[in-house]
């Protein structure tokens, strides 16, 4: 589903990803992980195609990406962001619809399957009682799964999403990741960029690490999720233990354990 080979990006003269060599299969859901500005973001950028590559080539589908159209790229792939930059005055409806791009020619409108799938989406994310507000007046919790049902009325075999539970209570990070893993077991690909290390544990059964902009770590979940290589990523003791219900594995930080990151020079 995606080929990444010898990828290299940066901003301005700063390097951000270090020939980064990756292979997401279809079907898998997988979590990146990593401490704040190792690249996770940058990584999920450049397989969207919204931040130029420096070197490397990205395959999706078997397609190089650069060779893609726009339409072409949003058949395959629909993304989430963190945020919105900016928060329009637009329904939720119309929000949701734009996620039918692809699918509109410049000589109709939308379709009747244009509007089942907002609706699924919408019934999916749990927001369809949100269908006739406002973008702007939504909670941050609520414009988050509005966000999802966008991308969800692509109809896209493969998801990428950035934080896409970050700044929500538990409740609702439980909610929108219990969904993420049911689409994923009906054949959906995901990709998502996770802070949480116990959330991206419970969900996702394969894990990437990103260091310093380098790929240091790959596996499924039972193998990578160790104490030795939390705490050596993170530089701090990290204790790793069972799930008491569902057995993977989870972490907690000893307090005072914490050392301060490596610096150049």
């Amino acid at each position: 589903m995606i080929r990444v080979n010898g990828l290299s990006c940066a901003y301005g003269k700063k390097t951000a990803l270090h020939s980064i060599d990756l292979h997401v299969r279809h079907g898998e859901m997988v979590g990146v992980l990593g401490p704040n500005g190792s690249g996770k973001t940058t990584l999920l950028r450049a397989i969207s195609g919204t931040l130029p590559l420096v070197s490397g080539e990205i395959r999706l589908d078997g397609h190089v990406l650069s060779g893609l159209k726009p339409k072409e790229k949003a058949v395959i792939m629909a993304c989430v962001p963190q945020k919105l930059e900016a928060v329009f005055d637009m329904q939720v409806t119309s929000l949701v619809r734009m996620g039918r791009y692809p699918y509109v020619s410049f000589f109709k409108g939308y379709t009747p399957e244009d509007d089942q799938a907002v609706h699924w989406a919408l019934e999916k994310t749990n927001t369809l009682h949100l269908r006739d507000r406002y973008a702007n007046q939504l909670s941050g919790g609520e414009l988050q799964r509005v966000l999802i049902a966008r991308a969800l009325a692509q109809k896209t075999p493969l998801l990428l999403l950035d934080e896409a539970a970050s700044g929500l209570d538990a409740g609702a990070q439980a909610e929108i990741y219990d969904l993420l893993k049911a689409l994923n077991r009906e054949g959906m690909t995901i990709v998502s960029a996770i802070h949480n290390l116990n959330l991206a544990a419970l969900y996702c059964d394969r894990l990437i690490f990103i260091q310093d902009g380098t790929l240091v770590l790959d596996g499924p979940t039972t193998q990578v999720f160790t104490q030795t290589h939390l705490s050596r990523i993170y530089h701090a003791h990290i204790t790793v233990f069972p799930h008491p219900t569902t057995q993977t594995p989870q972490c907690v930080l000893v307090p005072g354990s914490a050392a301060p990151a490596p610096t150049d020079g």
